[in-house]
C-alpha cells in the first residue's frame, strides 16, 4: 500500500461532477460514505471468520467504488486486502491492514465533505 497516494483525487471528484452533476454526486457520496462506514465490520467479520473470498470480493467492490470518487488511499488500501484475501491470506497483514481500514476511512469521508 502506498501512503504516498493522495487521500482524494480531486480531479477525479471534479470530473465525476463535470460528469453527472454536482447533485447527483452528492447523492452518490452520501451513498458511498455509508458504505465505507458500514464495510469496517463487514471486513472484519469476513477476516475473522476466516471467509476469503468474501472479503476478496468486498474489497473489490469498495476499491472499484471509492477509486471511482478519488479515494485513492482507501481503494489503494482495498485492493491491497483483496489481493491479500486472493493470494496467501496472511492474517497478521490482513490484520494490519484492517487496523489501517478506520482512519484512512475517516480521511475519506471528510474529504468528501
Amino acid at each position: 500500500m502506498s501512503d504516498n497516494l493522495p487521500v482524494l483525487d480531486q480531479q477525479v471528484l471534479n470530473a465525476m461532477k463535470t460528469d453527472l452533476g454536482g447533485e447527483t454526486v452528492a447523492f452518490l457520496l452520501e451513498k458511498l460514505k455509508g458504505e465505507i462506514q458500514s464495510s469496517e465490520g463487514e471486513l472484519q467479520a469476513f477476516a475473522a471468520g476466516g471467509d476469503m473470498p468474501g472479503l476478496e470480493n468486498k474489497a473489490h467492490g469498495l476499491k472499484s467504488a471509492v477509486r471511482s470518487f478519488g479515494g485513492m488511499r482507501l481503494g489503494d488500501l482495498c485492493r491491497a486486502l483483496e489481493e491479500e484475501a486472493k493470494s496467501s491470506a496472511n492474517s497478521d497483514v490482513i490484520d494490519v491492514l484492517l487496523a489501517q481500514y478506520k482512519s484512512i476511512a475517516e480521511s475519506t469521508i471528510a474529504s468528501f465533505q
